[in-house]
């Protein structure tokens, strides 16, 4: 069945998470979109509870709607902000993998920043209705990140109220980059993840 690009980035979070793990590596999460009131952050950790629970309540902050998550009265932790914070964590050097439609306007900068002295990876999020025309007439429809009413017109597609696929720009070339697209079945989203974690290995014997 389709996923959201926000259920796909839980998935393969979680997934890449229990890897982590297994091989007695701390894994963090900082999850974007959501008000610190959610549980969005998890610092480092071999608790397999602690991440699971990080997990379940993000899944239960993105069931709500965005104007019911707005009475937290928290802005939500942008991706911007979390990478920044996450630099300023952790000295050491660590591998970073953010998944994201890198639709925020200082994504691709914050990314830059933190891949000076960490192993980032980007693995773009990307939904192919956001691509395709509209085939059928007027619709009123809500923008999925910030439940803004949207009218769409035969022919239009969802670029047409700002959500285009961004491209990677030429600062960020050096950044280890794949578009997973969410329509995908599983086993093509996994080979796509360890040819990326694969490239970046072999990068770092390299060096």
């Amino acid at each position: 069945a389709p996923v959201s690009k926000l259920q796909a980035a839980l998935w393969i979070g979680a997934a890449l998470a229990l890897v982590g793990i297994r091989r007695r590596s701390p894994v963090g999460l900082w999850i974007a979109g959501l008000p610190r009131a959610s549980a969005a952050l998890c610092t480092p950790t071999l608790a397999r509870a602690r991440l699971w629970a990080t997990l379940d309540a993000a899944r239960a902050a993105i069931a709500r709607p965005p104007s019911a998550l707005a009475t937290l009265g928290q802005p939500p932790l942008t991706l911007a902000n979390a990478l920044d914070e996450l630099a300023a964590a952790d000295r050491t050097i660590a591998t970073v993998l953010v998944l994201s439609d890198m639709h925020e306007p200082d994504a691709w900068q914050a990314a830059a920043r933190v891949a000076q002295r960490h192993d980032l990876s980007v693995l773009q999020l990307a939904d192919p209705a956001e691509g395709r025309p509209l085939r059928a007439g007027f619709v009123l429809a809500r923008q999925a990140e910030s439940d803004t009413p949207v009218l769409l017109s035969p022919g239009t597609t969802a670029a047409a109220f700002g959500t285009p696929l961004v491209q990677r720009p030429d600062f960020a070339a050096a950044i280890p980059h794949t578009v997973i697209n969410t329509a995908d079945p599983g086993r093509v989203i996994i080979a796509q993840v360890r040819r990326l974690l694969s490239a970046g290995h072999a990068r770092r014997a390299a060096r």
